[in-house]
């Protein structure tokens, strides 16, 4: 029998790779890469054409009063309602003239006569949808990204059909409700994009995806408002095509590399890689994972043990299997023989968020990327409050996300948070004092632009300074304290006199430009 060199062996070796090598290796920012991200940043838009418009949607329309003298006249909601009952729909009428005035949910279902409350419930049941929503976003750890944003896109697509067709307030609430929850499918589809990316690109990848909101909400409906156009029922249509378009890719883009990586589902993840290798011209070629083998040794070592210690049985031990002294069989078992890694091989353990917990590091990070994300948060709605002296509000938002992401590509993601927050804190000082039309809005300018930019920034951060599958859980957390603190930003914007939420505003970006000095990346 000819010999077998053994230098032939260790030459044909299969090559080790990492996570982040497969990746590169499947062709790293290729075409599929390219087409994901457009998938993003659609499927991400779905409902928020209504969402981000849903003041023109609730927006009372100018009335008109009928009176003695035959002609129509300006009158109030007041004017119409007789101890909360409407008035014939003769006797008044909106007026579609003013500029201020839409064919909206107002005027379609009449809801005039309904109180403050009961209009106030369409904007601010959102905001409990949103923290409802970080409870179920750790779904995307147990069951993987792809299944939750399958669930999330038909959701999505079902309840602005709802919405466009039924009429009926009650309705409207359960619905925005389950709209505000659907966030978690967002945050599914920005994590599965980031995961499926080269390192070197996530940074900018990541601002183009937050930057979409601009492009694609607040611009086109700058144009619509200015275009003259009256029907807010539009935007329920856009928030049906968006969920429609992007059901059938849902079910084609791959599950994440990592979270596969991370869950030891390597047959999985090596038809992940395969797929994706192929739709970028790429070839895999041989190669081993890293971890596969300790994965597949222990659960050989696990089975051919327990292989020999059934060959140490009688033939009839489950006949008699009451009868046989365990400990007996054991005191037998030789140590020294071949079956030994039995007592060596331990499975790979779980993954389990309250023992991630238990380490320091990934305890201080959380900590860090929830005080930042609040803080973040909150101020971008605090400089807000002199947005009516700025015309490029949206303009504002795009500079800012892609002016972190190259912040932080050249100098690290903890000095571009403290580099945005201690801007946003200069860039305020100036609103104390000035009373300057132009020195507020370049003020109001930067302050939005840092303070967008970090907020991009510290929404990256989670990817990078934690395991994958502590990743839904850090946004879980992180959204839901900083939603329930930001839905005070608009009652603490109004205080006067006008200094007092500057003053906070401030306290909060001084605070911002230290705590991102803990942050580090935790042991994966």
């Amino acid at each position: 029998m000819e010999k077998i060199n053994k230098s032939d062996l260790t030459s044909s070796t299969p090559e080790t790779l990492n996570i982040e090598q497969l990746i590169e290796k499947a062709g790293g920012f290729g075409r599929l890469q390219w087409i994901m991200l457009l998938y993003a940043v659609i499927a991400k838009q779905g409902a928020s054409f209504f969402m981000y418009n849903l003041a023109y949607l609730e927006l009372v329309p100018r009335l008109e009063c009928y009176y003695i003298e035959s002609e129509f006249v300006e009158c109030e909601v007041e004017d119409i309602c007789q101890g909360g009952v409407l008035k014939d729909r003769d006797l008044w009428r909106p007026d579609y003239t003013d500029s201020k005035s839409f064919r909206n949910w107002m005027t379609d279902m009449e809801l005039y006569c309904y109180s403050e409350f009961m209009i106030g419930l369409i904007g601010s049941i959102i905001f409990v949808g949103f923290v409802l929503s970080g409870i179920v976003l750790k779904v995307g750890d147990r069951f993987g990204r792809k299944k939750t944003i399958i669930s999330g896109v038909i959701i999505n697509m079902m309840a602005c059909f709802v919405l466009y067709f039924w009429r009926n307030l009650y309705v409207i609430y359960v619905v925005l409700l389950l709209c505000g929850v659907l966030l978690y499918k967002n945050i599914s589809i920005y994590i599965l994009t980031i995961e499926l990316i080269p390192t070197r690109h996530r940074m900018n990848t990541s601002s183009l995806i937050n930057s979409a909101e601009a492009f694609l909400v607040y611009i086109p409906t700058t144009i619509f408002l200015l275009a003259g156009g009256k029907n807010m029922q539009h935007f329920l249509i856009v928030g049906l095509v968006l969920p429609v378009i992007s059901l059938i890719p849902s079910f084609l883009i791959p599950e994440s590399p990592k979270y596969l990586f991370e869950k030891g589902m390597f047959p999985e993840l090596r038809k992940t890689l395969s797929y994706i290798s192929r739709f970028n011209g790429a070839q895999m070629g041989d190669y081993i994972i890293e971890g596969e083998q300790d994965c597949d040794s222990s659960k050989f070592s696990h089975e051919e043990s327990s292989v020999k210690l059934d060959m140490t049985m009688p033939d009839n031990f489950n006949a008699t299997k009451e009868k046989i002294n365990i400990s007996k069989v054991l005191e037998e078992y030789n140590p020294n023989e071949v079956h030994q890694p039995l007592l060596k091989s331990i499975p790979k353990e779980e993954f389990s968020v309250c023992r991630e917990l238990k380490h320091r590091r990934t305890l201080l990070n959380l900590i860090s990327i929830v005080i930042c994300f609040c803080i973040a948060s909150f101020s971008y709605y605090m400089v807000g409050i002199f947005l009516k002296y700025v015309g490029a509000n949206s303009v504002s938002e795009i500079a800012g996300n892609f002016g972190g992401g190259f912040i932080q590509n050249y100098i690290g993601t903890k000095k571009t948070l403290i580099t945005c927050f201690s801007i946003s804190l200069i860039a305020s000082v100036p609103l104390l004092f000035v009373n300057n039309t132009i020195l507020i809005a370049v003020c109001v300018f930067m302050g939005k632009f840092f303070l967008q930019g970090a907020f991009n920034v510290v929404y990256f951060a989670s990817p990078e300074v934690f395991p994958p599958l502590f990743v839904s859980f850090s946004f879980m957390v992180s959204g839901i304290i900083s939603r329930m603190f930001t839905i005070f930003a608009p009652q603490v914007a109004e205080v006067k006199p006008r200094q007092v939420p500057i003053i906070i505003l401030l306290v909060l970006c001084f605070i911002g430009s230290f705590v991102p000095i803990l942050l580090k990346a935790s042991k994966k």
